[in-house]
Parts: structure tokens; sequence; C-alpha cells
């Protein structure tokens, strides 16, 4: 039981990840007029609404992933100092400098100028821009997964963590609806902003937002069947 608890809270850890790629794109997206919710917000009242929900599903799904996390993260970091094995601590360490990374990726990317009818390299950096975030998550979940499987941990610490990462799905599915929410909004308040092209790189804006929902609502959808799955293995143990 503890190793089906133990996947199915990693899998919720690999799609919160991908929702913060999602919600980070969504936050570069918000950045400047005229998507700027302090300038949207006079056109269209509910987006105002949406991007605070956004805000705060991001804050209660980081509350429930760090409840769950860290006491698990530092267990297995405790583990790996008394027994030497240094391998594990940079398992450890691998998310932060693959996020560093794609920061760094990220301000390399937006750093490039291009010309109004640069639409096609526009389009292939935002590609590259999400296919390096989604590389990220995929390294970063690896290097977690082979950590917890080699750690030797008190298996109670993953029944602990049962509670607060279902928060943390809960949070996910605050953002992915209020992303969703936003786009609607947007399409039917403004349509000429929603089919212009303020998205990441001044790409289409359709297609910016088109993504990152599909991305965030793919990732939810996962992270709620494993959150259900976390339900009934926890019934059956009481």
């Amino acid at each position: 039981m503890i190793e089906r608890l133990r996947h199915h809270e990693l899998v919720i850890f690999v799609c919160w990840v991908i929702v913060a790629v999602a919600g980070s794109g969504f936050a570069k997206l918000t950045e400047d007029p005229p998507l700027n919710p302090l300038y949207l917000d006079a056109v269209i009242p509910s987006s105002g609404l949406a991007y605070d929900i956004v805000l705060i599903g991001a804050l209660v799904s980081v509350v429930g992933l760090l409840i769950a996390g860290l006491p698990i993260a530092a267990a297995i970091a405790i583990d790996a100092f008394r027994r030497r094995r240094w391998s594990q601590l940079f398992l450890l360490a691998t998310p932060v400098v693959a996020v560093l990374a794609w920061f760094g990726v990220t301000a390399a990317i937006t750093g490039v100028a291009f010309s109004p009818a640069d639409d096609v390299p526009k389009t292939l950096m935002l590609g590259v821009w999400l296919g390096a975030g989604l590389l990220a998550v995929a390294v970063s979940c690896i290097a977690l997964g082979v950590a917890a499987r080699n750690g030797t941990i008190d298996a109670r610490m993953y029944r602990r963590a049962v509670n607060p990462a279902r928060l943390a799905v809960a949070g996910m599915v605050g953002v992915t609806v209020a992303v969703i929410a936003w786009g609607l909004a947007l399409f039917v308040g403004d349509p000429y902003d929603f089919f212009g092209f303020s998205g990441l790189l001044a790409t289409s804006t359709a297609l910016t937002w088109g993504l990152l929902a599909i991305v965030a609502a793919a990732a939810t959808l996962v992270a709620l069947r494993a959150a259900s799955q976390l339900r009934t293995e926890t019934a059956k143990a009481a």
C-alpha cells in the first residue's frame, strides 16, 4: 500500500509542476496591457475575479504541496546524510537546478527581439519555452521518484501526506478552472484582444491561452484521478 501511496503522490507532484509551468505562462501572458488585470478589469470585470482565483488556487496548492512534500524530502535528506549517500542529495537538488535552468531559458527567449512579421520564429520559440518547461518537469520528477524509492523513511509519512496532497489538487482545480474562465470571458467580452497578438513572445493570444489551458486541464485531470486513488487506498487501510 505504501508503494501505491508513494506512486500516487508522485503523480500529483508531477501534475502540480506542470500546472505551475502553465500558471507561470498565464502570469506572463497577463503581465502587460492589454491583458494586465488592472487594464482588462475595466473592460471585463469578471476577468479580474478569474485572475484572483488563479492566485488563490496557486497559493492553496503551494501550501498543500509544502505540507505534503517537505517532511518527506527532509526525511530523505536526513537518511542520505546518515548513510552517506550523497547521490540522494544530488537527486533532491535536481528540481531546483532544473527550475533555475528553465528560468534562464525564459530570460533568454524573452530577450530576443522579433519583428511583428516573424510569426514562425515566435511560434517556434513558444514551443521551445514550453518544451523546456516540460523537460524540467520530467527531469525533476524522475530525480525525486528515484530519491523516494531509494530512501529509507518512515512509511507513515506517506500516509500523513495524503490530505495535504489532496489540498494541492484542489488548488490546481481552482487554477485550471479560472484560467479557462478567464479565456472564455476574454473571448466573449473582448474578441479583438482575444484574437490579437498579445500572447507569449507576441504570438497569438488565443493560441497561447489555448495551450496553457489544455496543459493545465490535462495535468489537473490526471491529478484528480490520483487523488481519488489516494482516497481509495486510505479507505482500505482504515
